[in-house]
């Protein structure tokens, strides 16, 4: 058996006087933290990253398909533990609907095999 909290209405504030820190409104499909841009959506999960063969040291781009990303969103990405040694994460952007580049260097030849990275999609658009 299952069990699941809905949430009809959330407001959270420091003091009478603060601002509200957290605020949930399941009817409006949106979570806001602070005075930011209300986040509408979250999604946790994962993606496969092959990157290609690289002969020597140097900077290359990875592009992989996550559903549901748009360019406004933030996503974070964490590669897993299992990758290699010579590859190195520098950071990531979505470029297009549904399109996630991931810059990543490599120190040294190496030919990266295709992993389950892991991330956080926040659907801000």
């Amino acid at each position: 058996m299952s069990k699941h909290t809905h949430l009809s209405a959330v407001k959270v504030s420091a003091a009478p006087e603060a601002t509200a820190v957290f605020e949930a409104d399941p009817g409006a499909g949106t979570v806001k933290i602070g005075n930011q841009t209300g986040i509408k959506g979250l999604t946790v999960g994962t993606v496969s990253v092959d990157p290609p063969n690289q002969a020597a040291a140097g900077f290359f781009t990875v592009a992989v398909t996550v559903s549901g990303a748009a360019v406004g969103d933030v996503i974070v990405m964490h590669p897993p533990n299992t990758l290699e040694s010579a590859l190195r994460l520098v950071g990531y952007e979505i470029t297009a609907a549904n399109t996630v580049t991931i810059k990543m260097e490599a120190t040294g030849a190496v030919d990266g095999a295709a992993l389950n990275w892991g991330y956080v999609l926040f659907d801000l658009t």
